[in-house]
């Protein structure tokens, strides 16, 4: 047992101590007045979104960036809902005339989403596809900061930042963290040179470069995944090319859940896909992870039969717990949320458990998403 302990304990410090130098390792990018260059197809699939898309719409409207450098094309699948009504309602009345389209999905792989966005670039005009979702909100310079990186790079793709909306109670909080903590990861190995993680909420890459590595042959046999499996294949091809903008001004926000089975399907969709990367890294980071939070569990429950593991389950947990905020605190550098320190405690409490009960739930192969039923 105190082998196992200290294995995993040893393992874990390593991850996140790479992950924090990786972190450093990349520059805050600040955009430069240049002459703008980069024309972008903004795609968003969206599937009974009729709450969330007035706010990513009013937020498309303060871009500032000229109209004939992007254009906006929504793709609908199987809404229900009013959505389309309030797209289109919202470009009749808008004073800004941006140019937009909606075509209708038409699903062909057990990944509607994939065949969404593969749609909408086959109709996309411009030489740069960037995604978002639907219940999203994009900042003001978005488009701007990353003409700039494109122009000074000369990548072929770019992860950005992806932060929680506003938080009104402990179950958002937790999921801001726990969203920071992704990005940190994010970033850390992209400064570590292994582009493994991205958020498909905040993904630019070259329409060329897509067509290069055929989309999403191979990989559309699973719902989710949009975002990593391409990653994965430009990395494979465009190791050098492939980059992380690390700036406040291209943070997309991103919608939080609800309740807690919410939470827990969507990490199990997390999950579902990254156990389908073919990186060892992904694999082993994911294990080591997972296993440090077993740990703990296992801690917790034997302390109340024999008091001497309190002593372990004390020194792993305070070990942790200055590892994690170790990694999150550099995430200021880009989000101008502050950590309670208090809500730190408690989630760090929580998630290791949460932690078991998606990983339980994900061997059992079945989430939801988007009241539609998938198998892992």
């Amino acid at each position: 047992m105190i082998v196992a302990i200290v294995c995993i304990t040893l393992l874990y410090t390593i991850l996140i101590a790479s992950l924090t130098i990786g972190f450093s390792k990349v520059p805050i990018f600040s955009s430069e007045e240049l002459n703008l260059e980069t024309k972008f197809s903004i795609i968003i699939p969206f599937r009974n979104e009729e709450k969330y898309l007035p706010n990513l719409l009013s937020s498309f409207s303060k871009i500032k960036y000229p109209t004939s450098y992007f254009e906006l094309i929504f793709i609908d699948d199987a809404s229900t809902d009013a959505s389309v009504e309030i797209i289109n309602r919202f470009f009749e009345t808008s004073d800004k005339a941006i140019p937009f389209s909606i075509i209708e999905n038409k699903p062909i792989s057990n990944s509607p989403k994939k065949d969404a966005i593969t749609l909408g670039i086959s109709k996309a005009k411009h030489p740069w596809i960037l995604t978002t979702d639907a219940d999203g909100e994009v900042k003001p310079k978005w488009l701007q900061v990353y003409d700039s990186f494109i122009q000074k790079h000369n990548p072929i793709a770019i992860a950005a930042p992806v932060k929680g909306e506003k938080a009104n109670n402990f179950l958002q909080i937790f999921q801001q963290l726990d969203i920071l903590s992704l990005q940190a990861t994010t970033i850390g190995f992209f400064g570590l040179k292994q582009p493994l993680l991205c958020n498909g909420a905040n993904f630019a890459y070259s329409k060329e470069a897509f067509i290069e590595v055929e989309g999403f042959k191979d990989n559309n046999k699973i719902a989710s995944g949009d975002d990593i499996f391409l990653l994965e294949k430009f990395a494979k091809k465009y190791q050098e090319k492939i980059a992380y903008l690390k700036s406040h001004e291209a943070t997309v926000t991103t919608r939080l859940e609800k309740n807690c089975r919410a939470i827990i399907e969507q990490r199990v969709r997390w999950a579902s896909k990254t156990t389908k990367q073919q990186s060892a890294l992904v694999k082993l980071t994911g294990l080591v992870v997972v296993a440090i939070n077993f740990l703990l569990v296992v801690l917790g429950v034997t302390s109340f039969f024999e008091f001497c593991y309190f002593y372990f389950l004390a020194s792993v947990f305070l070990l942790k717990l200055m590892l994690d905020y170790m990694l999150l605190s550099k995430t200021k550098e880009i989000y101008t949320s502050k950590i309670s320190t208090i809500h730190f405690l408690v989630s760090s409490i929580i998630y290791p458990i949460l932690s078991l009960l998606v990983f339980t739930k994900s061997l059992l192969g079945n989430y939801q998403w988007k009241n539609r039923k998938f198998k892992k």
